[in-house]
């Protein structure tokens, strides 16, 4: 019933958003991860933003600040996740909003991993941002642990 209360807040728009922090606040029977699933599923990203956050998801966290334009928060999530998928889908989010400052910061994390290096390379490559890709190699070469 719970998990059921929390979705209808989430349904019901930003004016109920501030009801469903409350709810997930207090102590209640609710999955708060089977909630932020299903709210990024229906695309209700606010939602999934204050589920994910009581619960400390940085993976999915980050992924919701990218469908919400909020690259520097996503940034912040994804360094707290520090996982090679999730540095690779909020930089790539970055690019195609041509937020280069920001896609080469999340870039830097990525060139540590070889095994993810050619992705990134494609993925510059692209859409043609040969410029944006050489400085953020050129970056990386300062790095310890690049390739």
């Amino acid at each position: 019933m719970d998990n059921e209360l929390i979705f209808a807040y989430a349904k019901g728009g930003e004016r109920w958003l501030g009801d469903m922090e409350t709810f997930v606040g207090e102590p209640n029977q609710a999955n708060h991860e089977l909630c932020g699933d299903r709210c990024f599923d229906d695309k209700l990203y606010l939602a999934a933003e204050i589920l994910y956050k009581r619960i400390s998801n940085n993976q999915k966290l980050a992924q919701t600040y990218v469908n919400l334009k909020k690259y520097q928060l996503a940034f912040d999530a994804a360094k707290k996740a520090d996982v090679p998928k999730v540095w690779k889908a909020v930089c790539f989010a970055c690019v195609r909003a041509k937020e280069f400052n920001m896609a080469a910061l999340c870039g830097q994390h990525i060139i540590i991993h070889p095994d993810h290096l050619e992705d990134l390379n494609a993925f510059y490559e692209k859409f043609g941002y040969w410029a944006e890709l050489i400085h953020l190699l050129e970056m990386g070469m300062n790095l310890e642990r690049t390739h």
